[in-house]
């Protein structure tokens, strides 16, 4: 997805632990040079010991304004658990200053907000 107007993130997501990563390439040299980290398994509020269906998308939105050190990126990232409904919108911000210079350098998952998209009680 976008992260400016000439910059790309790959973003993924473990479905054994959980974990959502970002992937940027510097312009500069073709090398991964900034990345993010963030574990959805608490976010989502899966119960230990059940197994969670993830689905993951990209929107092209800017909804955290960046201060002096990191700006937002031009995409927000959507995690859902089909099992429990549960879904979790994510901001990514990062350091444009270190991109341009292609130091490595980590972004940020900011947790946007929450919701369930199933509102049925089963009986569970």
């Amino acid at each position: 997805g976008p992260i400016t107007d000439n910059m790309e993130g790959l973003v993924t997501l473990d479905f054994l632990t959980g974990e959502m990563k970002l992937f940027v390439l510097s312009h500069r040299t073709g090398k991964f040079v900034l990345g993010a980290r963030q574990n959805v398994l608490a976010d989502l509020a899966i119960e230990k010991g059940k197994k969670p269906a993830f689905l993951l998308a990209m929107g092209g939105s800017t909804f955290i304004q960046g201060g002096a050190a990191l700006q937002p990126a031009s995409s927000t990232v959507y995690v859902c658990d089909a099992n429990t409904g549960n879904f979790m919108a994510y901001g990514i911000q990062y350091s444009s200053t270190a991109y341009k210079s292609a130091t490595p350098s980590q972004a940020v998952f900011l947790k946007l907000d929450a919701g369930k998209a199933r509102d049925l009680n089963l009986g569970e």
